[in-house]
Order: structure tokens, then sequence, then C-alpha cells
């Protein structure tokens, strides 16, 4: 009767002491799921900033290039016209001239 006492006793001990472990493997688990998941979400936050900071770095400049970029086309189309408006239009261009250089004339 004791030896049938002390098998019971060991069968149920190994059950509980195996659900014991098994319950804290699932419940650790889940708790590195958490801690994966959290570690994901903040990377993933790092890089949307990083996004973000350098997107906002890009937009400036590109703006700036592209006024630059028209300026200096303005600029070429303004010299090529430049001459043939003056060939065409000479007595307006000369009065222009002429008002230009009597109004620095008189500031100095």
């Amino acid at each position: 009767m004791l030896v049938a006492s002390l098998w019971v006793f060991f069968n149920y001990s190994a059950f509980s002491f195996g659900y014991y472990f098994a319950f804290q493997s699932i419940r650790r688990q889940k708790e590195l799921r958490i801690a994966e998941k959290k570690s994901m979400q903040a990377q993933q936050e790092t890089l949307m900033a990083e996004y973000s900071f350098l997107r906002s770095q890009i937009n400036p400049h590109f703006l700036h290039n592209t006024l630059n970029f028209f300026y200096a086309k303005s600029l070429r189309v303004l010299a090529r016209t430049c001459p043939t408006l003056s060939s065409r239009f000479p007595r307006s261009c000369a009065i222009h001239w002429s008002r230009k250089t009597t109004t620095t004339d008189a500031s100095c």
C-alpha cells in the first residue's frame, strides 16, 4: 500500500512539475513575442522618423534646385531675346536706356 501511494505521489508530482514548466514556457514565449513586437515597432518608428527627416531635407533642396534651374533658363532666354528685341524696337530701347542713364547721373 505504501508503494502504491508513493507511486501515485510521484506520478502526480511529475505531472504537476510538467504542467508548471509547460505553463512557464508558454508564458515566457508570450513575453518574448511581446518584447519582439515592441522592438520591431520601435525600430519601425525609428525608420519612419529617419525617413521623415530625410524627406524634409530633400524637399527644400529640390525646390531650390528647381527654382535655380528656371532662373538660369530665363537668363539664357533673355540673353537670346534681348538683342532681337533691341533690333526690332531700337527707339524704345534707346529711350529706355537714355532714361536710365539720366536718372543714374542725377543720383550721383
